[in-house]
Order: structure tokens, then C-alpha cells, then sequence
């Protein structure tokens, strides 16, 4: 990393800036969260710069100034602007930016509310990793519309039982899933472990857990990194409001009471 290290403090000497230092640098995370709800996009009579463009209408205009996006990827004039767009399979819509509320919807100044992780960079932008927690936003989001409906709101779940349950039951059987892959199942093993039976059998390590940066899709065992993972340490929280206050995750995941479902 020396000769990057020295060409990124070259940058200051440069007299166009990331043009000059190498081709690497045309392309980079430069497309920002939020371009909505800001005054160089304010083209109101008024001054009103979340009235003329709140986060509703950002899906239905065109913006002058700039861009935004989820893990936005572009080059540095933002001619090309690339970016993830999610889809829950019902909504009309895309989801092409974090969720957010401005001054006016019972927030303080304009602010997006989803949350996201930048894990990983090299200052050539040549490598880039992030993460957006997309079951623990739903988790949380059906915990909080529970607090406000009540069991007066069912949702059939799961979907094509014809059985409908309060929020609160589905966001409970979503934790329980998200913990189950650090749980001991009937074979005595964790998921979460894999394959590795020192982790699996060792009184050393079986209950110290570790929230790796990702786990695999059809066995549940941990995969890269296991420290400061962002998403992942989430998991923590889930079990935390799931089970109430513990002194240790070892303590509380050593065996879950199963909870009766209506």
C-alpha cells in the first residue's frame, strides 16, 4: 500500500485533482445517499427545499445537481451513474434510495432512516464492499407498525397459509431465524460454525460466537470476515430484544425457550 499511500497525498499537488492522478480515479463511490430535500436542488418560488423535493417525489424527477442511489458507483462528472435498486416483489416501485424524512414529517432537518455499511475500500476505489441489512429493517419495521396497530392489523403469514397473525409474531419468528444460526440444533451444532469441529466441539470455543460478514445461503455456516463486520453484530440487538437484557450472547443462545405460536 506505500505507492498508494504516496500517490493519494500527491492529490493536493495536483492541479485538476483526481483527473491528473490516473485512470483509476475517473471511477468511484461519488454518487451520494440523498440528493432530495436540498437547497441546490431547490427550484421553489419559496425557499422550500422540502416541500419542492421530499424523498417521495425523488422517484418521479430528475435532478439537476447530482445524484443519488444505494452503493452508488460512478464517474467523476456523474455522466454514468450506477447503483443497486431492490424490489419486494408487490410494491409499484423500486427501491432506488434510503428511506427518508424531512424537517417537516416529524424530523429534525432532513435525514435518511435506513441503515448501510461502507466495510471495505482501497483509496484507487479498484475495491469496494458494502452491506445493507435488509432483515433487520424488517424486523425493526414490523416491531414499530405493531406498537401502533396492535393486534387490530393481521397479515396473513406465512404467505398462502390463509392464517393471519399480528405483527409482533411475525417479526418474533423472523429473529428466531435470524438467531437459529447461532443456536445448538438437535445434532449439537451451530450452524454458524459450519464445518470447523474445533468450533463445533472445543469447550474453548463452542459458545463463543463469532458474527461473521456473511453466512452461506444453504447451511448457515459463517463466512469472512469476523470483526468489525457492521451488519452482522446486529444479530446481537435481535437477541438482545428477543430475549430481554443477558450478560453474554453465550448465555442467552445455549438453548431459546420456544415460544407458542398461535
Amino acid at each position: 500500500m506505500g505507492a498508494e499511500r504516496d500517490r493519494v497525498a500527491g492529490f493536493g499537488r495536483l492541479e485538476d485533482g483526481l483527473r491528473q492522478a490516473s485512470d483509476w480515479y475517473l471511477w468511484g463511490p461519488y454518487v451520494s445517499e440523498r440528493q432530495w430535500g436540498t437547497v441546490r436542488e431547490d427550484y421553489s418560488a419559496d425557499g422550500g427545499a422540502w416541500d419542492y423535493l421530499p424523498h417521495d417525489a425523488a422517484r418521479s424527477r430528475a435532478y439537476r445537481w447530482g445524484e443519488d442511489g444505494l452503493a452508488g458507483f460512478c464517474d467523476v462528472e456523474q455522466r454514468l451513474c450506477l447503483g443497486l435498486a431492490l424490489w419486494n416483489g408487490r410494491d409499484p416501485i423500486l427501491k432506488e434510495r434510503p428511506f427518508g424524512l424531512t424537517g417537516e414529517q416529524a424530523n429534525h432537518g432532513e435525514n435518511v432512516k435506513d441503515y448501510w455499511w461502507y466495510l471495505d475500500a482501497i483509496p484507487s476505489h479498484a475495491w469496494n464492499r458494502w452491506r445493507f441489512p435488509l432483515n433487520y429493517l424488517i424486523v425493526t419495521a414490523l416491531e414499530r407498525y405493531y406498537r401502533f396497530f396492535g393486534d387490530e392489523l393481521t397479515i396473513e403469514y406465512p404467505a398462502g397459509s390463509g392464517h393471519k397473525v399480528p405483527l409482533d409474531v411475525i417479526s418474533a419468528d423472523l429473529q428466531d431465524r435470524l438467531i437459529s444460526l447461532f443456536t445448538t440444533g438437535p445434532d449439537g451444532r451451530r450452524p454458524c460454525f459450519g464445518w470447523i469441529d474445533k468450533m463445533q466441539h472445543d469447550p474453548a470455543w463452542k459458545d463463543n460466537l463469532l458474527f461473521n460478514e456473511y453466512f452461506h445461503g444453504d447451511n448457515g455456516a459463517g463466512l469472512g470476515a469476523t470483526h468489525q463486520t457492521g451488519w452482522t453484530g446486529l444479530i446481537a440487538d435481535v437477541i438482545r430484544r428477543r430475549h430481554g437484557a443477558v450478560r453474554s450472547t453465550g448465555d442467552v443462545i445455549r438453548a431459546i425457550p420456544q415460544k407458542a405460536r398461535p
